[in-house]
């Protein structure tokens, strides 16, 4: 049993990292997602790891008397709640990226709440903050080294999505 579950964590962890970053990748240009939705398409992925984990757990009950055991089944079903999750989640959010490009685009001025101005360790992100929530944006170099003229605010060019979110297109920093 426990060649099995070696066997299967490396493929699994890469998966897992994989899913993340094509996550990851669809879910930054999504702002105002439902946290509604978040929350319920976990506990479903949860619900059905958990259900499928405890009848496979009963059913080779006499075999697992290791702590050690029952723990990396417990990792493993997390690992795949958070992989259904992430396989739910991202042709969603693909569906809000096609289905906002019918519609018209908007501008949207937004403070920014951090930012690095280090040479050193200068972060690959910023924050800024729209409609009372706080959102993280990945930025290229060339934004980047624009930080160093103390922007005040960002400019996001958005168009609305399903759900009642904000898909951008683009983005500028706003240098007065």
């Amino acid at each position: 049993m426990k060649e099995n579950l070696k066997r299967y964590f490396f493929p699994a962890v890469l998966g897992f990292v994989i899913l993340l970053y094509l996550y990851r990748k669809s879910t930054q240009s999504i702002i105002n997602f439902p946290c509604w939705i978040n929350l319920t398409l976990f506990l479903a992925a949860f619900c059905v790891v958990a259900a499928w984990g405890i009848g496979y757990v009963q059913k080779k009950q006499e075999n697992i008397k290791e702590n050690a055991t029952k723990f990396m089944y417990a990792v493993y079903g997390i690992i795949l709640a958070s992989l259904l999750f992430f396989l739910i989640k991202i042709p969603v959010n693909y569906y809000i990226i096609q289905s906002s490009r019918n519609s018209s685009p908007e501008v949207i001025k937004c403070p920014l709440t951090y930012y690095s101005k280090s040479l050193k360790k200068q972060s690959k992100y910023i924050t800024y903050q729209w409609n009372g929530k706080k959102y993280r944006l990945n930025i290229d170099a060339d934004t980047r080294k624009k930080l160093r003229d103390n922007p005040t605010a960002i400019i996001l060019y958005v168009r609305k999505g399903a759900l009642n979110t904000r898909v951008i297109d683009k983005y500028e920093l706003d240098l007065q």
